[in-house]
């Protein structure tokens, strides 16, 4: 036994040698509790000339959204690199995973045509946290286009009150207008019964709201006031300066109805789940919703 035990332990002290495991600190985007093998693969990714944007966690927390900033990690990749992801993580040690056996698909980009699932950790156990991953998905998922997203902005000029950690500088990020065009797009293509679509609409209403008005308070909890109550000079100029914003956004041909429901749930005049669906209370015109590859509404369908 002791022989085979010291045959053990210099075959780890060869492979830490060889794929100097544990000596190498960290780069300086992560932080050195980050799973490594994550951090490898993005790296290579980025070697290998791949892109990635973020999405789900990393871009409403940097849109203001407040969700806790765990380690699993969500990207969107153009549609003619994600197929190249297994191939480049297998030396790495991470495979995909297929089906929900071990990992439940808990997030909207898990649910897109294409993803490819990476478990970081045991499988998931029903009704306690969900486990560790790393997703990519087509970045067609969404219908945005790579000209729509930007690079990371510095720590110094990033707008988001929220810190954000584990993040490569490499990738990209969306701005406001192009993840609500995006999220209201997608949501528009579920039926309205949904979860997934109500996953869009949440996201929606959560990062305008987050992004574009004051959602500070003091003390222990917020106060929610009734109806009745007449709102304050402050909240006035606040709907009225997001209005504004809304207005000045530039929306693909076929899709200004996302900016005039948008304005209406400013206003309260809608709800934010009140998008067009699938079936429901707004009827799509004969032969159906036309959505094409990209999501895109046609012209003929207004709220």
């Amino acid at each position: 036994m002791s022989t085979i035990r010291e045959a053990l332990k210099k075959l780890a002290r060869w492979l830490a040698k060889a794929f100097n495991w544990h000596r190498s600190p960290p780069p300086p985007w992560a932080r050195p509790t980050f799973n490594p093998l994550v951090v490898r693969l993005l790296d290579r990714l980025n070697e290998e000339g791949i892109t990635i944007i973020e999405w789900e966690i990393m871009l409403l927390r940097r849109l203001n959204y407040p969700l806790a900033d765990g380690d699993s990690r969500f990207f969107l990749v153009p549609d003619d690199q994600i197929q190249r992801i297994p191939d480049l993580a297998a030396p790495i040690g991470l495979y995909p995973t297929y089906g929900e056996t071990s990992l439940r698909k808990a997030w909207a980009i898990e649910h897109a045509r294409g993803a490819v699932r990476f478990q970081l950790g045991p499988p998931d156990i029903p009704g306690k946290m969900l486990n560790q991953r790393l997703v990519f998905a087509p970045l067609s998922w969404t219908g945005l286009t790579l000209d729509e997203t930007v690079p990371i902005p510095p720590k110094d000029k990033d707008p988001s009150r929220l810190v954000i950690h584990n993040v490569p500088p490499y990738s990209r990020t969306v701005p406001l207008q192009a993840t609500c065009t995006a999220l209201a797009r997608m949501a528009a293509r579920e039926d309205r019964r949904s979860r997934l679509r109500g996953k869009f609409t949440e996201s929606l209403g959560s990062v305008m709201v987050e992004t574009l008005f004051d959602t500070s308070y003091e003390g222990d909890y917020a106060v929610t006031l009734p109806n009745e109550v007449l709102l304050s000079e402050k909240e006035v100029a606040e709907i009225e300066n997001a209005i504004k914003t809304v207005k000045g956004w530039t929306f693909r041909s076929g899709e200004e109805w996302i900016g005039r429901y948008i304005c209406q749930a400013i206003r309260n005049e809608r709800e934010w789940n009140q998008l067009p669906a699938r079936g429901g209370v707004f009827q799509p015109p004969p032969g159906g919703l036309k959505l094409g590859n990209t999501g895109q509404i046609s012209p003929e369908f207004r709220i």
